[in-house]
Formats: structure tokens, sequence, C-alpha cells
């Protein structure tokens, strides 16, 4: 069957109906000079690698072992991480050891690990150095077996510092996960430095795990998708207005409080509970009231009970939790490695 289409006389021309679609040449976007795979099936361990997540903020102060985006840990000495076209990690450590490090670690539940045990698997890290950078750069791979933790004991490395510059470059190592692994972490440490100059860091843009012995292209996820997988280890609330209403709860006396907050999705573990500060936080019930006391109450994997101090409450009456006039109100629940 053909149809033919006329238009005063100018146009005819024929179309198969029959005829198979032409398939549009698929192309890989990139990122950084990075050839991105769309979904593919969850086949990346790592979560949060293209550091698409930054609940806690996208620039720390100074410091040692802290988290900075979703899922990833700052491990060794003291060092600044900051969000730019990937995540930045910046030596800032003034001891005046010989050995110093800084590096990035992230861990793989035991739900995760088990089904790796014995397999190949293959990470792909795709980063840079500053202009300053001073000593040596390497990626790697452990394990912890005597419990679920951040994974220690590094059983594979890749010293990578010669092969990458100031421009991005994708850097792979492959290893086969021993049997007794309950945790399975990667690692990428920046050893041997101790000047502090603002271009002596690494920058990552890219990390991926995946089975087998070859590095493919990076998946991408949705980003909603990304984020609800970090919620299953933290989640946070407030600070987007000087008074957001986080939840809303009930007086149990003129004096104390309780909100229930649902977790969802539900978090890793039994989770604990970090506040900016106190003076930071008001109940209301037509008035605000500032609050003296902040703690969890038989909380569970699906929903964190907070109970409240503070003055002016009517008993069994309705109130709200909210910021005390500050975007610096911040409630944290961790369930972390």
């Amino acid at each position: 069957m053909a149809l033919t289409v006329r238009s005063n006389e100018a146009l005819n021309t024929e179309v198969d109906l029959k005829a198979p679609l032409a398939s549009p040449a698929l192309v890989n976007p990139t990122i950084n000079g990075i050839a991105q795979s769309g979904y593919t099936g969850f086949k990346n361990y790592i979560i949060n690698g293209r550091f698409d997540i930054w609940q806690r903020g996208t620039s720390f102060a100074s410091g040692v072992n802290y988290y900075s985006a979703d899922r990833w840990r700052l491990t060794g000495h003291e060092a600044i991480i900051s969000k730019n076209n990937g995540l930045r990690v910046k030596y800032n450590d003034s001891d005046g050891g010989t050995n110093n490090f800084v590096g990035l670690n992230q861990t793989l539940e035991t739900l995760n690990t088990l089904p790796l045990v014995g397999k190949t698997v293959t990470l792909s890290v795709t980063l840079r150095k500053g202009t300053a950078f001073e000593g040596n750069l390497r990626i790697g791979l452990g394990i912890r077996s005597d419990s679920e933790g951040v994974a220690i004991g590094l059983q594979t490395s890749k010293d990578v510092t010669s092969e990458v510059g100031t421009d991005y470059v994708t850097m792979s190592l492959s290893y086969v996960v021993h049997a007794s692994a309950l945790s399975l972490g990667v690692n990428i440490d920046h050893i041997n430095t101790t000047t502090i100059n603002d271009n002596n860091y690494f920058e990552i843009s890219h990390v991926q795990l995946e089975e087998g012995s070859v590095a493919t292209l990076f998946e991408v996820l949705p980003v909603g998708l990304t984020l609800a997988l970090c919620k299953r280890y933290y989640q946070t609330y407030g600070g987007n207005s000087t008074h957001e209403r986080v939840t809303a709860g009930y007086s149990i006396t003129t004096a104390t409080g309780r909100f229930v907050i649902p977790l969802v999705p539900e978090m890793r573990g039994v989770p604990t509970l970090g506040y900016s500060a106190l003076s930071h936080w008001a109940v209301e019930n037509g008035t605000s009231h500032v609050i003296t006391g902040l703690g969890l109450d038989q909380p569970s994997t699906k929903t964190a009970s907070i109970n409240i101090t503070s003055t002016g409450l009517t008993a069994n009456g309705g109130i709200q939790l909210m910021g005390n006039n500050t975007t610096a109100a911040r409630l944290t629940l961790s369930a972390e490695l």
C-alpha cells in the first residue's frame, strides 16, 4: 500500500506505510568529554557516582573524616571539599608530616557486597589534577571482613599520577572480590603531599564500579532516582526558607511536644539525629516558641519520632516544627556506614 500526498500539485511524494521507520543515529551525550550511557539496569554499584546529590551542602570547611557529596567520605588528613565540575579535594593539612594523604571513599553495604564475592569487578574513575599537584594519585579497592562498615584493608591499587593531567581522563582497575568481604569500598587517594596550595588538589567527575573486567560507558540514572538511593543513608530537613515548616505534631504537656517524620525511602538502619543548633528551631501553636531540647524517641528505619521541650504550649494541642527565622536550621538523620 502506498500513500500519495499532493499539495497544490507541487508535491507528489509516496510513502510506504509498511516500511519500517529509520532509526535515528544514537549519540551518547558527553560530560567533561566523557561519554555517558543511559539507564542500563543498575550496572554501577556506586551511588551518586556523578556527584549530582549534595544534601549536606556544596562546600566544606577544612576538616577530616566527613561526608560531603552524598555517600562520599573524606579520609586521611585535613582537606577542603567543594563542588566544581565534579568533586574537588584540596589538601589542607599543616601538621608538617612527610607522608600525608587525603582520600575519598565510598563503601558498599553488605547486601550490595555479597553478590560480588568471587567475581571480577572493574572500577573506573574520571579525574584530573590541579596545576600545582604534588605527590601521587592512586585509585584502589578495599574490603572489610570483620563487619559491615567503612572499608579498610586496601586489596589492590594503581598509581595513576603520570597518566592524569589537568584535563579529565578515565582510569580503571579490576579486582576479584575476596571471599571474606562483608564491605567493598573504592578509594581515590592523594598521597605523599605536604604543601598547601589552592591548586594542589584532585577533582573527580565520574566513578563507576561494575561486574566484569572491562570498563564500560558510565551509567546515568535519573537524578530523582539517585536522590532516593542517597536518602536510604541520609536525610535532611529545613533551611529552604527562614520559617520553613518541616512537620506537624502535638504538645504532650505545656512544655513538651512530639513530631513524627515518615522516612521515605526506608533507611538502611535506625538513624541518628543531628541538628544545627537548638536556637535555629521553634515550635508554633499560633505563637512561636524557641525549642530548648530535642531528641529521638523510639526511632526505626521507617519513622523518626522527635521529642522537643519548649514553653508556652497547650497540652494536647497541635504544633508545627519550623525554622526560627534562619536558613541555617537543619535536622539530619543519618544511617551511613
